[in-house]
């Protein structure tokens, strides 16, 4: 039984179990699932083009800071928001650019629209409210996400391997993907919400686990080994379809179809789908099931891999078939069709011999795994078996009479320690092996004079040799349980030795001039699983040492990053970093990568049935790890940082190279600059989440260095070339070149454009966004005392920071973020420049006093606002009077249009003024809104004298509005229109507590400048009215309005929708009027173009629009009243009277209005519709 069908039952006996056995804690499995949906969501990105790769971005960026923000309900529907806008996206660039199929682009959409359901779901299993308010939505969810990404994995990466690598080898690639999901999601994992100490207790004491725990069902399983097993086959035939029939596709497609069931069968618990879970619950400890530990396969020990009765029968006769087939795949795909040249029997000898040395070597293993051999057959007879295989196998190599012994003596050594488990006899056939490859490698390779990537042949095979040693010895030594320390150390020679081989061989397939690979891709993967699932599994098992562990998780991971750039050599830099990210975890405290399945009693690997000791040999414990502790001292810490921090310089020419590559251009300084800082950012992250729980000085620092990184990479500034690609000027001529990039890295600079073009309009350095990010910088550590969940909390800045010291900070980034406008936006004008600098101090100014309780007083902060004012006036009013400036390059660039470049300077300065005062305003409108909010959430302290009837009504004293300034008496018939009700006069009430009665007033005057200036802006950049689209953009503006005694008296919470559809509603019916006036005075306009009367014309278009007011004032009445009527479906009926304006207008102002008018009619329809219906079932 699954675990959503245990928790989802209702009724009897069984619902106290399933409220018990539920229990919200964090989705334990992000790591396989992202291992599955990160590549089919990289995948979607590339084929949908940049926009979708924005949307999710942007999402991702949104998401990430409304669930920083405590806004979870917010972050929840923006996660699921983003993913529609992302599949839209992405279904319009495959309609609209695609060339393929229509079957396949519906294909394709259905997957993706799948893929963004999972992620959606999988998202979701991240909020914690959503598990305690809907426990059944998050077991399905959790069911869902780990029974379905494999199956869509299959389907998507198929796709992105598709558009890298060649047709031919993604069946290949797709066994190695496919294996390692299998091994991460098919195999049974236990319900993260499942509550292993509740219920009953196991046999003997402590927690029990039934078979309700498993997500997975058997169908589950059996469907996801199914598809493992049989897609990599069918995918190479649909790609070789035409051909094949020719005997080496045969070959291979025999090989696929009977290699992957052979994995499956000999991975642990690959098949344990084939016999059902007992029905009583297993003592998890007994079973030797880490209970407090992360998920792995070790939590479900109930489960076998099936060894008796039919299932086990079952299982033997899939691993003999499969193994059979496997077996004619490899001998005419690999031995003969890539070795063939090295065999020297004549057929059909050659057939003869190497079969019979394959299929018997065969038998001897099936009879090792079904546990037959040593029980029901004579292990010396095996062995004589094993040595007629061996005697066949070198016949057909070609093994000369002298070195004939060394083969044998190989197998006689296997055969002997095979039943002693004794060294020396271990020893005797790593020296046949031995002597029996380097005869190989002597007569086919050593005398060719090759170089391969730098190196000559012989020396690769020296390095392949040296491989070999480790390779042979290590699996004896794990057998007879050797010292830890030097299974590691020959494990880590290994594995440096075969980056090294395989680095040089990939490469030197790849390099110009190459006739094909050297090396296949897809081997490099699967040595990379292979050797990180034994770095794993060993370390789980406690047979390697914790610097052996991590140093085997560092190199196999990062072998595979050959695999991007193959001429690059990114093995060594990416090691470096791989291992300095993944130090915390080896080092300090228990982590995930402890946790192997090798501790469970169901565990069936051929790894552990080869390490079984044996008969009558004492087995000492293994003990148990040494828990570390998770809090390290300084120093430590420290030393952490200054490594990472070493190994990213020392990798910079990778991040170099993988920079180019993706973006196909010489890449920037900035945007390098902005690489290395979010690398270093991204490797300090396992240290601060794993050592200090996520805070501290590290967490702060590793989330300041990454925005800052962010920073560079979208504005890029310039760098000085000194230090950078050239070497600068040492004192007393010394010879050292200190700098950052080398000759083959040399990163553009914005230097060399100047250099050429000269500083025109467009062409000169940006030096002043240095100043924007050290502001960004400044503004972070002004407000970081905000709170816990403040953003900016990520720069130390303790919740103690003085008022002076936030006021200096805020002072520094308006000067930064001032001087930055002014020189970038407003080039050699001084006035212009200083009181734009004024105005941006003044208004973070405004903003920092305003977020300190009481630090303003009732005088500062209004004053501020007016000197604001003053500065910004006085920069719109200097603007039509300063003369416009010409520098000597634009008149050397344009010298005939001296004119024309004044008037664009003019419009581009004015437009950058218009925008910055908008900024400005809405900034400070923002912070007012806020600070209303933060009012009405915040308890109102005890105040003496206060009517418990009157607590929602507000009479404030009239001269409090304007700071005193204005005698009360010139307010006095005003009096009435001060009183306030609702959460409106409670906010002011608490306000004027405050000294800051002013705030709504001056909030609403304030937003609507803003929209003013943002209207007056689109106007001045597209002539007339301005472009209709525009007042959708702004105004949401409005939505910051706030109820105020002087402005909006009777705006309520409620009523905060109407303002911006009444801003939309009569924008587009104004400009439209005016348009259609200025079409029929304009002489050849539209009017005339239309063949109509200018009577005509104008009676038409405003008919026409006339037809859509009766919508807008009704949806408008209802958005204010909030009442539904009974003319609701009457309106519904009249609603296609506004498809009219949209078709027939000839103004794109009223075409805009009657569409507007008709969503509306909609719109309310069903809102009023939806208000009765609650209605009614209160009622």
């Amino acid at each position: 039984m699954s675990a959503a069908s245990y928790y989802g039952a209702q009724g009897g006996g069984g619902a106290s179990v399933a409220t018990t056995r539920f229990t919200p804690a964090d989705f334990k499995y992000n790591g396989r699932v992202a291992l599955a949906l990160i590549p089919c969501l990289l995948t979607v990105a590339t084929i949908g083009g940049l926009s979708v790769l924005a949307c999710l971005t942007v999402g991702a960026m949104v998401v990430y800071l409304m669930d920083a923000l405590q806004y979870r309900e917010g972050a929840f529907s923006c996660a699921w928001l983003t993913l529609a806008c992302a599949y839209i996206t992405f279904s319009l660039s495959l309609l609209t650019t695609s060339d393929a199929p229509i079957v396949l682009q519906l294909c394709m959409m259905f997957s993706a629209l799948f893929l963004c359901g999972l992620t959606g779901m999988w998202g979701s299993l991240q909020f914690k409210w959503l598990q305690m308010q809907y426990p059944a939505a998050a077991i399905y969810f959790e069911r869902c996400v780990l029974t379905c990404s494999l199956p869509l994995a299959a389907v998507m990466h198929s796709l992105g391997l598709a558009t890298f690598v060649d047709y031919s080898d993604v069946p290949f690639y797709m066994a190695v993907l496919l294996t390692a999901l299998y091994y991460a999601l098919g195999r049974p994992l236990m319900s993260s919400f499942y509550n292993v100490k509740a219920g009953p207790a196991g046999i003997g004491g402590g927690p029990a686990v039934g078979p309700e725990a498993v997500v997975q069902t058997r169908a589950d399983g059996a469907l996801m080994a199914g598809l493992v097993a049989f897609l990599p086959a069918l995918t190479y035939a649909a790609v070789h379809w035409v051909v094949l029939f020719v005997p080496v596709h045969v070959y291979s497609m025999l090989l696929l179809a009977g290699g992957m069931p052979l994995t499956l069968a000999l991975l642990p618990g690959g098949m344990w789908w084939l016999a059902p879970a007992p029905q009583s619950p297993v003592n998890a400890r007994a079973a030797g099931a880490a209970v407090d530990d992360g998920p792995s396969y070790g939590n479900t020990p109930y489960i076998a891999t099936p060894s008796k009765g039919f299932a086990g029968l079952l299982r033997k006769g899939i691993l003999a078939t499969a193994l059979l087939v496997a077996l004619i795949g490899f001998e005419g795909r690999i031995v003969f069709h890539g070795f063939g040249q090295y065999i020297k029997l004549p057929p059909p000898w050659d057939w003869v011999a190497v079969t019979f040395a394959l299929f018997g070597c065969a038998v001897v293993g099936i009879l090792h795994l079904t546990g037959a051999l040593g029980a029901s057959v004579d292990v010396t007879m095996a062995g004589s078996f094993l040595l007629l295989c061996t005697t066949a196998a070198s016949l057909a190599a070609g093994v000369p009479f002298q070195w004939l012994p060394a083969p044998l003596l190989a197998a006689c050594g296997l055969s002997l320690f095979y039943e002693s488990r004794s060294l020396r006899e271990y020893m005797v056939f790593v020296v046949g092996a031995f002597l029996t490859l380097l005869w190989f490698m002597l007569q086919h390779f050593w005398f060719l004079d090759i170089v391969i990537g730098g190196f000559k042949l012989h020396t690769i095979c020296k390095l392949a040799i040296a491989a070999l040693v480790p390779a042979l010895t290590v699996p004896g030594l794990i057998v007879a349980r050797a010292n830890g320390h030097l299974i590691g150390g020959l494990m880590v020679a290994q594995a440096v030795l075969v980056c090294l081989i395989e680095e040089k061989l990939f490469a030197a397939g790849h390099e110009d001039g190459a006739p094909e690979p050297m090396y296949p891709g897809w081997l490099i993967l699967a040595t990379s699983m292979l050797g990180l699932a034994a770095a794993r599994i060993l370390t789980g098992r406690g047979r390697l040492t914790p610097l052996a562990s991590w140093l085997l998780h560092s190199l196999y991971g990062a072998k595979a990053a050959m695999l991007l750039i193959p001429e690059a050599y990114l093995v060594l830099p990416s090691a470096l970093l791989l291992a300095s990210t993944l130090a915390p975890y080896f080092f300090h405290g228990h982590s995930w990568l402890h946790n192997a399945p090798a501790h469970s009693a169901s565990a069936g690997s051929l790894l552990a049935v080869s390490a079984a000791p044996p008969p009558g040999a004492v087995v000492s414990p293994v003990p148990p790890p040494r828990v570390r502790r998770l809090r390290l001292a300084p120093w430590q810490g420290l030393a952490h940082v200054l490594s990472v921090f070493v190994c990213v310089i020392l990798s910079r020419f990778a991040i170099f190279d993988v920079v180019q590559f993706l973006i196909s251009a010489r890449p920037t300084e900035g945007l390098l600059l902005g690489c290395l800082f979010l690398v270093f950012a991204a490797c300090l992250v396992p240290l601060a989440s794993h050592c200090y729980g996520g805070t501290g000085l590290v967490a702060r620092g590793a989330a300041g260095l990454g925005l800052v990184g962010l920073l560079l990479v979208l504005l890029q500034p310039p760098l000085p070339l000194a230090g950078g690609a050239r070497c600068p000027r040492m004192p007393l001529s010394l010879s050292l070149c200190p700098r950052l990039w080398d000759e083959r890295h040399v990163p553009m600079h914005s230097a060399e454009d100047v250099e050429i073009w000269g500083r025109g309009l467009s062409r000169r350095e940006h030096w002043p966004r240095w100043m924007l990010i050290a502001a960004v910088v400044a503004g972070m550590a002004t407000t970081g005392g905000g709170g816990a969940a403040g953003m900016a909390g990520v720069i130390a800045i303790q919740r103690r920071r003085t008022v002076v010291a936030r006021m200096a900070f805020g002072a520094a980034a308006g000067l930064l973020v001032g001087s930055y406008t002014a020189l970038e936006l407003l080039p050699s004008q001084m006035p212009l420049q200083v009181l734009i600098t004024a105005a941006s101090i003044v208004a973070v100014m405004f903003v920092v006093l305003l977020s300190l309780p009481r630090a303003g007083g009732p005088v500062a902060l209004p004053a501020l606002a007016v000197l604001w004012g003053t500065c910004s006036g006085l920069a719109l009013l200097l603007h039509a009077e300063l003369p416009v400036p010409m520098e000597r390059a634009n008149s050397r660039l344009f010298p005939d249009s001296k004119v024309q470049v004044e008037r664009e300077i003019y419009r581009a300065t004015k437009a950058s003024l218009l925008a910055v005062v908008a900024c400005h305003s809405l900034l400070m409108a923002f912070a007012l809104k806020l600070k209303m909010t933060s009012t009405l959430r915040r308890r109102t302290a005890a105040m003496t004298g206060r009517d418990a009837n009157g607590a929602g009504t507000s009479m404030t004293s009239p001269s409090a509005l304007l700071c005193g300034i204005v005698p009360s008496s010139v307010f006095t018939n005003y009096c009435a229109m001060l009183k306030l009700e609702g959460a409106g006069g409670m906010a002011l009430q608490r306000l004027q507590a405050e000294g800051l009665g002013w705030v709504p007033s001056l909030g609403n005057i304030l937003t609507i400048t803003a929209l003013a200036l943002g209207l007056a802006l689109n106007c001045f950049l597209n002539g007339g009215m301005g472009v209709p689209e525009g007042i959708f953009m702004l105004a949401p503006i409005l939505l910051l309005l706030s109820q105020d005694p002087i402005i909006l008296p009777g705006l309520t919470e409620r009523q905060r929708y109407c303002p911006p559809m009444g801003a939309i509603s009569l924008y587009l019916l104004a400009s439209g009027v005016i348009q259609a006036i200025t079409d029929i005075l304009t002489p050849n306009g539209p009017a005339a173009q239309a063949g109509l009367p200018p009577a005509l014309y104008l009676a038409k278009e405003l008919g026409l629009a006339a037809l859509a007011v009766p919508h807008h004032v009704l949806f408008l009445q209802y958005l204010w009243t909030l009442m539904p009527r009974r003319w609701g479906l009457p309106l519904l009926v009249a609603a296609p009277v506004c498809i009219l304006p949209t078709v027939m207008c000839d103004v794109p102002a009223l075409r805009f209005f009657g569409a507007v008018g008709a969503v509306v009619a909609v719109l309310q329809y069903f809102s009023m519709k939806h208000v009765r219906h609650v209605g009614m079932k209160v009622i």
